[in-house]
């Protein structure tokens, strides 16, 4: 006999920074892939969450990710119900919610609802990458990498000469310098997109054709989300920032992804080779899924 799946009423809570409202993206499709249920979403902003909570089913889940999300996210449960789960090491004691997933570079205290991760969640895609279409994501300043425009620049002229056969192209986001992609000269095969000029579904598309990927130290998020699809995947350092070199959990992160071949650092220069680089596989969405499957949902 077939089984009837269940219907559970999903309210993510988002805070309109796309990496943030990625990672919740991606456990919702984790959970879509799961026997036995099925999944009704509703997107509401932080900023008017309780408003428009009013008018929607009351939720089995309530999905965040983002410091503006947690006051929203417990302030639905006491009101609506539901079960709430974050993405990311809460700037309030993380006892405050049921479930919560921390990447690994972070360091919370569990008290048997916290989970570590590999990294942060990504939507997987199911991508054929195009030999010819190479990726470079670039960054900029924030508090745990010093940023060098001049050295970027030089980096990618460097990665763009030493394979000719790929056209790269190569993109800012809102924390680049503005200076930076203007001083990238172009030529045959470097064509530049500035974050402005994007939508967003930008740059799924473009890292779903990519077969190598280059992104800053300082960008996480980009750094993840090219490791869910099937390219190689390349790392351009910059300078610890000497303030933050004992709290750098980025950096730690990074180290930890090149120990276990996932990632090629650009201080081994920028010939990857790909047979020593291992794909990040789609296991850990599924993973963090189940987990909320068995421990919210199973009663």
């Amino acid at each position: 006999m077939t089984r009837t799946k269940r219907s559970t009423v999903v309210w993510r809570i988002t805070d309109g920074k796309k990496g943030h409202e990625k990672q919740t993206q991606a456990l919702v499709q984790g959970l879509n892939a799961l026997p036995a249920h099925t999944f009704e979403e509703f997107i509401l902003p932080s900023t008017s969450a309780f408003s428009l909570a009013t008018t929607l089913p009351l939720p089995d889940l309530i999905l965040g990710a983002g410091h503006s999300t947690h006051i929203p996210m417990l302030i639905c449960k006491l009101f609506f119900g539901g079960r709430t789960v974050l993405l990311m090491k809460p700037s309030i004691p993380a006892i405050f919610f049921d479930l919560v997933f921390v990447p690994q570079h972070d360091v919370c205290t569990s008290l048997g609802n916290v989970h570590v991760t590999e990294g942060v969640l990504t939507p997987s895609l199911e991508n054929q990458p195009d030999p010819t279409c190479g990726v470079i994501l670039l960054g900029g300043t924030n508090r745990h990498f010093e940023w060098n425009t001049s050295e970027m620049i030089r980096e990618v002229k460097e990665i763009a000469d030493k394979d000719p056969s790929k056209t790269w192209t190569v993109c800012d986001s809102p924390r680049t310098p503005v200076d930076c992609l203007a001083a990238i000269e172009p030529t045959k095969n470097i064509a530049k997109k500035p974050w402005k000029e994007t939508n967003e579904t930008f740059l799924t598309e473009l890292l779903a054709q990519s077969s190598e990927t280059w992104v800053t130290c300082d960008s996480v998020t980009m750094l993840y989300e090219a490791l869910a699809t099937r390219a190689q995947v390349g790392v351009l350092m910059l300078a610890p920032n000497k303030t933050h070199a004992r709290s750098n959990k980025l950096l730690r992160g990074i180290m930890k992804l090149n120990a276990s071949q996932r990632v090629h650092l650009s201080t081994s220069g920028y010939e990857l080779d790909q047979a020593n680089l291992l794909p990040l596989a789609d296991s850990e969405v599924h993973r963090c899924s189940e987990i909320v499957a068995r421990q919210l949902l199973s009663s």
